[in-house]
């Protein structure tokens, strides 16, 4: 019987519906433990371990469940790893936090079926003259098309490229910026952007409602030197001035009416009020991109922004995030990257 070892699942949804994919035909096979990067993962009741117990069993096959893939083959690889690959199917339903069916045999028909409805749309709305784009579109594809979601090879997805938020010089130009950063985190984004344009970031809005976050994104902008032109707004987004109800979960975190963490959030519309040069806008707001959209009408109207939009918390978001922005003004194209997660970019046209 085939062996494998799980590498970076990081969530139990991930975790489980791999076992499914081992489970059945054509793999059939058996798990002997998972390995993870993040020493806070490790546990042995969970049988979770540092990467370097894979040298103990070579044989087996390692699932490589996160990004960026080539780095990770490289780590690995680097610590004497010779083991072979194959990459859990990371474009198709499992980064999605929407309420999914636990059986890998639902799950594929409902992705089934949501490709064949909007394959064409898909394919049309997004700029396929831009060969990153055609590539991850493709992939996400025939990804979501499968009989049965299962894993990939490594070779058909090692040379899948990351970078950080607003990277690629074809479609954003250096120039000076005003930064909206929705999910700020602890400042990596801001990081990830300023390392970029540097003294052209003349200014940050920085949405982050969680205080621990925000206090260690004070701190690091400060490093940073930030802090004089960033204002931090102690919410989330959203389309209204409100209070929500947000959940910690397993396969990530969103917005429920029944969750028990209570979370401020307001539209940008309401709180941003100058802008200094182009304006940028980041969202990964575990998927209430959407609705955040709709509460920057006024300011994506106003002054045309590149944006960088996270589409993987919904299956639809893929498209429905686009087809919303080309509703507020048609002067866009659109490209997808895959960061730490796959992002559809607006592009104003020139």
């Amino acid at each position: 019987m085939k062996e494998f070892i799980l590498y970076g699942m990081g969530n139990d949804n991930r975790r489980e519906r791999c076992t499914q994919m081992i489970n059945t035909p054509p793999l059939i096979g058996r798990i002997l433990y998972e390995c993870d990067a993040n020493p806070k993962m490790w546990s042995d009741e969970l049988k979770i371990y540092p990467p370097e117990k894979i040298l103990e069993n070579q044989e087996a096959t390692v699932v490589i469940g996160c990004f960026p893939i080539k780095q990770v083959v490289e780590n690995l690889r680097n610590i004497g790893c010779k083991n072979e690959f194959m990459v859990y199917p990371l474009f198709g339903a499992y980064f999605y936090i929407d309420d999914m069916p636990k059986d890998i045999f639902k799950i594929t028909k409902i992705v089934n079926d949501w490709i064949e409805t909007n394959k064409d749309e898909l394919l049309s709305i997004y700029d396929l003259n831009d060969e990153e784009t055609k590539i991850l579109l493709t992939e996400m594809i025939a990804e979501r098309s499968m009989e049965k979601l299962n894993l990939i090879p490594l070779e058909r997805m090692i040379n899948f490229k990351w970078q950080p938020y607003f990277a690629d010089e074809k479609i954003v130009p250096l120039k000076d910026i005003t930064l909206i950063d929705g999910g700020a985190f602890t400042g990596d984004s801001i990081e990830m952007v300023h390392n970029r344009f540097k003294n052209h970031l003349k200014k940050i809005y920085a949405f982050e409602p969680n205080e621990d976050n925000r206090n260690k994104m004070i701190k690091n902008l400060n490093e940073l030197k930030l802090n004089d032109i960033t204002k931090i707004i102690p919410c989330g987004m959203y389309d209204k001035d409100t209070e929500l109800h947000f959940t910690e979960q397993s396969s990530g975190s969103k917005f429920v009416e029944d969750g028990e963490i209570k979370v401020r959030v307001k539209p940008i519309d309401s709180v941003v009020t100058e802008v200094e040069g182009s304006l940028l806008i980041k969202m990964d707001i575990e998927g209430s991109e959407l609705a955040a959209l709709r509460g920057a009408k006024s300011t994506i109207k106003k002054y045309n922004p590149y944006m960088a939009i996270c589409t993987y918390h919904r299956m639809a978001d893929i498209l429905e995030i686009p087809k919303y922005i080309k509703n507020i003004c048609d002067n866009y194209k659109f490209y997808l990257r895959a960061g730490f997660h796959t992002e559809c970019y607006a592009i104003p046209k020139t």
